[in-house]
């Protein structure tokens, strides 16, 4: 992009989704980059346990959620 400038700057509005979508999907790499980082045998019992399932399920749920806000705040 270079010599080439948005015609549009974000709005105040625009910024605060933008910094909370950047923020969620840290949240979802951090979810992801947890079970690289662990052997395959480990993911697999980890993957097993009702505990950490209905945990992750959870997590997702807020992130998802909270991208959801974030939609229906920028279309107010």
């Amino acid at each position: 992009m270079e010599g080439k400038y948005p015609k549009q700057r974000l709005t105040d509005k625009e910024m605060e989704a933008l910094n909370s979508l950047s923020d969620a999907r840290g949240d979802i790499q951090k979810l992801f980059g947890f079970l690289k980082g662990r052997p395959l045998t480990e993911r697999e019992n980890i993957l097993r346990s009702e505990i950490f399932m209905k945990r992750w399920r959870t997590s997702v749920e807020v992130i998802l959620n909270r991208m959801i806000e974030i939609e229906k705040y920028l279309t107010q």
